[in-house]
Parts: structure tokens; C-alpha cells; sequence
């Protein structure tokens, strides 16, 4: 996995690492791929939706990969 360069935004931290490796593995996933280098910003977009799992494993992945995630939701995942 390719280090992102220092002008970037700040990493998970090592534990949120592991904690998305563990969790990916348990599920069956595995990350393939790299960060892009020489990018101080990136989308990455998990679709289709076609669970309720698809956003758990989108932030999953992001923190194997060590990277701060923002996300948007539509407002009927927030309502009780």
C-alpha cells in the first residue's frame, strides 16, 4: 500500500487500521488496489447499493486503508 504523501488529510490511526483488516476479513473481503499517490484528495464511491452492508463495508475498507472518511447519507438512514 502506497504511503500518502504529507499535505494530505490526517490517517486513521494503526488500531482503526487493523480494526478495518479485521473486519473485512471476517466478511471475506480484501482490499485490492492503492491509494492514489501525488493526490491530496480522492472519491471513492461504494455502489450499487444493493444491501444495507454496502456502507459498512465502503467505511470498512477506508480504514484498512487508513484513510479519514467523510460520507453522505439520504436523511431516511438518520430517521429512527
Amino acid at each position: 500500500m502506497t504511503q500518502l504523501p504529507p499535505h494530505t488529510a490526517p490517517r486513521v490511526p494503526r488500531l482503526f487500521r487493523w480494526l478495518g483488516k479485521l473486519g473485512l476479513w471476517m466478511i471475506g473481503w480484501k482490499v485490492e488496489g492503492q491509494v492514489p499517490e501525488g493526490q491530496p484528495k480522492a472519491i471513492f464511491i461504494a455502489a450499487p447499493h444493493t444491501t444495507n452492508w454496502d456502507g459498512i463495508v465502503m467505511v470498512l475498507v477506508a480504514l484498512a486503508m487508513g484513510i479519514r472518511l467523510s460520507w453522505l447519507g439520504k436523511v431516511s438512514l438518520f430517521k429512527g
